[in-house]
């Protein structure tokens, strides 16, 4: 999930993504993620929550993984300058897609 934070703590969100990897690399991004309304909302919330706690400022991709017992996990956060999130954004209906950096 991308989400921003300005200096003043106002924060707003993307809608969460769901990606498909094969071999390490992103194959297909769905957006919005095809998971019930309540979970994009608690993963959203989690989201906030993570950037709020080490504030951060700026864009952020939140990486999580949904466990198989209905847990959210936190794998990264990072700045939206050193993160392929923003082309899965721009690119969130290609297929095939093996870019990683923004464009």
């Amino acid at each position: 999930m991308m989400i921003t934070r300005g200096r003043d703590g106002e924060t707003a969100g993307y809608p969460v993504v769901e990606t498909v990897q094969r071999d390490h690399i992103c194959h297909l991004v769905k957006a919005p993620a095809s998971i019930p309304v309540a979970m994009a909302s608690r993963a959203a919330d989690i989201a906030r929550k993570a950037v709020e706690t080490v504030g951060c400022v700026g864009a952020m991709g939140v990486e999580m993984f949904l466990a198989r017992d209905g847990n959210i996990l936190i794998n990264e956060l990072a700045h939206a300058s050193t993160t392929p999130a923003i082309t899965r954004l721009k690119a969130a209906s290609a297929p095939n897609l093996k870019t990683t950096s923004a464009q």
